[in-house]
């Protein structure tokens, strides 16, 4: 092969990359401060400052599925999910995205606890602090989380930070026993209560799943990923109308959702019988992720329900 070609085969094999510039709107004035986009796995993580007219930039990100992390000064954070594919992208390769936040602070409700407060010495929140500094070297990342626990095992962030990196490997056991340690050390820490939610889920613990998931629930109900979650755990108890519910709750809060609450409806009207709001949740899924990797699982099922309503 000459050089013009090889050079053409790398270029060619080189995988797509976009800038994603944001915009945060909400109804009342927050000071949002910074901008974190992850990979679902949290394999990809950077961070961007948001600007003083509430907008943000992002360059460099590859093709995929994404959560932003949006977060500022005396309120809690928010998350979204965003897709990064050429079917979003203008011709010059930019995703451009619109997060639209709820009119509430809700100041009391925070994500994370101080350091201080928690009475953690300097040593382990600077092995935390390492953890995020390693971003994407996951295993660099689980490794200093490791050591903060080793040095405060009482380390509620860094042991639900450990314990999404478990779960994401799916070892589901170990993440969950790190969800409840981290609520026993705080039982009002809502990211464990959440994850430990998703873990039972994942282990097909259902009962304790939806106990967990209501508790979230309880702490946030305008989140997605607990909405979500609650709605399929109820599926899975065979409680549709409530699944339901839950899950187009979840829908309305992050029309994006990485969990995928519209293929768990239309698996409740196929179960039904409902094939007409089969057929019209599987067409939503198809309009609202254009190029996700479900894409042509959902396509298959479409055909399939398309050939028996006629």
């Amino acid at each position: 092969m000459s050089n013009i070609g090889l050079l053409l085969t790398l270029m060619l094999t080189q995988p797509a990359q976009f800038q994603v510039s944001g915009e945060i709107i909400s109804p009342t004035k927050q000071a949002f401060q910074r901008v974190e986009i992850q990979s679902i796995d949290r394999r990809f993580v950077k961070y961007a400052d948001v600007n003083f007219e509430d907008k943000f930039v992002f360059n460099k990100i590859p093709e995929g599925l994404y959560k932003l992390v949006i977060s500022g000064a005396g309120r809690r954070e928010e998350h979204r999910t965003i897709e990064v594919r050429p079917a979003f992208a203008d011709a010059r390769g930019r995703v451009l995205v619109k997060i639209e936040l709820p009119g509430s602070g809700a100041s009391g409700d925070q994500l994370k606890v101080g350091v201080a407060a928690l009475g953690v010495s300097r040593k382990a929140a600077d092995e935390l602090r390492r953890s995020y500094d390693a971003q994407c070297d996951i295993e660099n990342a689980r490794r200093h989380l490791q050591k903060a626990i080793d040095i405060a095992s009482h380390f509620t962030e860094a042991l639900n930070n450990l314990g999404t990196i478990y779960y994401h490997d799916k070892k589901f056991d170990k993440a969950a026993e790190l969800f409840e340690r981290a609520l026993q050390a705080n039982p009002n820490y809502y990211p464990a209560r959440v994850n430990l939610g998703g873990a039972l889920i994942s282990l097909g613990d259902y009962p304790r799943a939806l106990t967990e998931n209501l508790k979230a629930l309880e702490m946030r109900h305008d989140d997605s990923l607990a909405q979500s979650q609650t709605g399929q755990t109820l599926f899975h108890l065979k409680r549709y109308d409530e699944a339901i519910m839950h899950l187009e709750a979840a829908k309305r809060i992050d029309p994006m959702s990485f969990t995928l609450p519209g293929l768990f409806i239309a698996e409740i009207h196929r179960i039904r019988g409902d094939t007409d709001g089969a057929i019209a949740e599987y067409r939503e899924f198809l309009k609202v992720h254009p190029g996700h990797p479900e894409m042509l699982f959902v396509q298959g099922k479409l055909r399939e329900l398309e050939s028996q309503s006629k």
